[in-house]
């Protein structure tokens, strides 16, 4: 009985984690990047691409993926130097906030960019 119990709440866990990480369209998050002195910004998420916004002006308009927890994220536009190349990230949600580990990024500036601190979820 013990087993189907640790059982259940596992399989509830991972469902929670998972439906919490998968979920990124239509949020927005609010914290700050370094783009390269600390700045306020929002990432807005819709279908397919994330834009990076400082005081309501888009900075950067990126496509994104997302695949389990693992998120890659490529320019379309914007400021930064990176180049077209996609970026990987490990994302993880915790207490409303979005956290973005690298995993693979050639675009220094766009590692160096997310803040270890999170971004938190907003609600419109």
């Amino acid at each position: 009985m013990k087993r189907i119990t640790l059982l259940l709440a596992l399989l509830v866990f991972s469902a929670i984690t998972v439906s919490a990480q998968t979920d990124l369209k239509a949020t927005k998050w609010k914290g700050i990047a370094y783009i390269p002195d600390a700045a306020e910004v929002i990432l807005s998420f819709t279908k397919d691409s994330v834009v990076m916004f400082r005081n309501n002006d888009p900075l950067e308009t990126m496509h994104y993926t997302l695949s389990g927890d693992t998120l890659s994220i490529a320019k379309l536009s914007g400021m930064s130097p990176c180049g077209t190349n996609a970026g990987s990230y490990k994302i993880s949600i915790k207490n409303n906030t979005l956290f973005l580990e690298v995993i693979n990024d050639d675009c220094n500036e766009r590692t160096n960019a997310f803040s270890p601190e999170g971004y938190f979820k907003q609600n419109d």
